[in-house]
């Protein structure tokens, strides 16, 4: 077994053959095998998905720009909007159907990963 503590390591210790296998975020292996033309594949079965939070602190001092933002950020074409910058999915379903074509695909959330 082999730990890694950073999320560029997965995709090292593949490239280098330290490991044949590895858990990592798939927006850096996809960027491997897209940008850096490595051999991998992400394999969708059995997938974990993760859930990221925002919070609006107590006492914020500017509460009701703050609910302006998130309202902004989760319609559904901004949201979309992070697909073409990185390969990590909207958080809103309907949101996909804003997601490039040739993007989808590649999607922890894209209908046939799910």
């Amino acid at each position: 077994i082999v730990w890694w503590d950073a999320g560029a390591q997965p995709a090292q210790l593949l490239a280098s053959k330290e490991v044949v296998m590895t858990t990592a975020w798939n927006g850096r292996i996809q960027n491997a095998i897209d940008n850096d033309k490595k051999p991998f594949k992400i394999v969708w079965n059995n997938q974990i998905l993760e859930y990221d939070m925002i919070a609006i602190p107590k006492g914020a001092r500017n509460p009701e720009l703050a609910y302006k933002y998130l309202a902004y950020i989760s319609e559904p074409k901004n949201n979309a909007k992070l697909a073409s910058f990185i390969t990590y999915g909207p958080v809103r379903t309907d949101a996909a159907s804003f997601v490039a074509a040739d993007a989808l695909p590649k999607l922890p959330n894209a209908p046939d990963h799910l």
